[in-house]
């Protein structure tokens, strides 16, 4: 099983975007949303109290960080193993991999996979390609 992965994505490795177009659109609405509803919250404030504004923009920055990946993140299968970039990285390789499975979820598919207890990673696919790599990975190494 393992062999088979590394040699078939060593040869032909496949990479793409790790969110879909409609889950960017929802990632960015939202953002906007928020940060539009606390910039008014700050303006309609009777008096400028900085400890609110301050906890305000800490409350927004957890949001804008994770912004960015959403957007820009990249997920790649190659001989070594899958990867996907983000505000929390994941990594697996081959040999790590103990079971697997693909989730055709509506807005955004996901890969998951297990490399022993606790550590179940998920990784996401935004194009077509990623979707069909996930399902040979899981074909390979889940047979029905």
């Amino acid at each position: 099983m393992i062999e088979r992965a590394q040699q078939r994505f060593a040869e032909r490795p496949v990479s793409g975007a790790s969110y879909r177009r409609a889950t960017r659109i929802v990632a960015v609405a939202v953002s906007a949303l928020v940060v539009v509803m606390v910039a008014r919250w700050l303006i309609q404030l009777p008096e400028r109290d900085w400890t609110l504004v301050g906890g305000a923009l800490l409350a927004m920055l957890p949001l804008l960080y994770w912004l960015p990946t959403v957007l820009y993140g990249q997920t790649r299968i190659d001989g070594r193993g899958i990867r996907q970039d983000g505000m929390f990285g994941r990594e697996v390789e081959w040999h790590q991999i103990q079971r697997v499975r693909f989730s055709r979820a509506l807005l955004q598919p996901r890969l998951m996979v297990s490399a022993g207890f606790p550590k179940i990673r998920s990784f996401y696919s935004g194009t077509p390609q990623l979707d069909d790599a996930f399902d040979e990975i899981e074909t390979i190494f889940m047979p029905r």
